[in-house]
């Protein structure tokens, strides 16, 4: 199943650097990431879809989760 993911996020990084405006490519690979547990490139792939599109709640929906799922939130809260 990594693999098929893994090489998901290639396809959709191929994508992305013919449409490096086109937000949705970035959420999309951002998910990838997620499932394959790469926090830190999927929080990067969110904040660039939410600096294309900020009226995205989807993408702010995935970059929090992302956050939370990498513990950054979590300490942000806490004051760390």
């Amino acid at each position: 199943l990594k693999t098929t993911i893994s090489q998901a996020c290639a396809n959709v990084r191929e994508f992305q650097i013919k449409n490096s405006k086109n937000s949705e490519y970035y959420g999309k690979r951002g998910l990838c990431l997620l499932e394959m547990q790469q926090w830190d490139k999927a929080i990067s792939d969110f904040k660039e879809q939410v600096s294309l599109d900020p009226q995205n709640t989807t993408a702010w929906y995935h970059l929090i989760k992302g956050l939370l799922y990498s513990g950054e939130m979590t300490d942000s809260l806490k004051g760390e």
